[in-house]
């Protein structure tokens, strides 16, 4: 028996495949149509679950209302599948705690802990570091936290060539989108 129940304005939604992940209380429902069905028009669905929760649209990183949902509106197509966290509380806050600076060579550590309105339970903060003028990630220092609790934390292992300056610190909670930002400054002297 599928979790949730797809409906289309002409009926039951088509080729459409839905997968439920549960981690404790928390839910995550994915969708994709099925990506063999060449031509298959997109669909415009309403989706319904068996009990109201705060719905996230993973991917697009934000809310799908303000208050819990059983029911809401979406448009699924081929090639672009759905990914709703389900959660039993709404997250509130993401915040970051991080010394404001570090010498080169040094580890920095991050504390993450997602607020929200109910006791969290095992979360995933995606952390983005950026070098001074670096528009892109850096890609050995950026990575996961698990947060189990909602509290996690990160180690940010600097070398010691790394540029002095301000490296900024960006935070987003994967399954509700909500972010924070730091900086730190990495400096030779104390």
């Amino acid at each position: 028996q599928p979790f949730a129940r797809l409906q289309t304005p002409d009926g039951p939604a088509h080729c459409v495949e839905q997968v439920l992940f549960r981690d404790g209380d928390l839910q995550y429902l994915g969708l994709i149509q099925d990506i063999l069905q060449v031509g298959h028009p997109a669909q415009q669905l309403t989706i319904t679950v068996p009990e109201p929760a705060y719905v996230y649209d993973v991917r697009a990183g934000k809310p799908v209302g303000a208050a819990p949902l059983s029911t809401w509106q979406a448009e699924i197509s081929r090639g672009r599948p759905l990914l709703y966290a389900l959660l039993p509380y709404r997250v509130t806050a993401l915040r970051a705690e991080a010394p404001a600076t570090v010498a080169p060579g040094a580890a920095l550590s991050v504390r993450a802990t997602v607020a929200a309105t109910d006791k969290p339970q095992h979360h995933v903060v995606h952390l983005s570091v950026y070098a001074p003028g670096s528009r892109r990630p850096h890609r050995h220092y950026s990575q996961n936290i698990a947060c189990p609790g909602g509290v996690g934390e990160a180690v940010i292992p600097f070398a010691l060539n790394d540029p002095v300056g301000t490296w900024r610190l960006e935070l987003r909670d994967v399954a509700s989108g909500t972010r924070t930002t730091r900086t730190v400054r990495v400096t030779r002297t104390p």
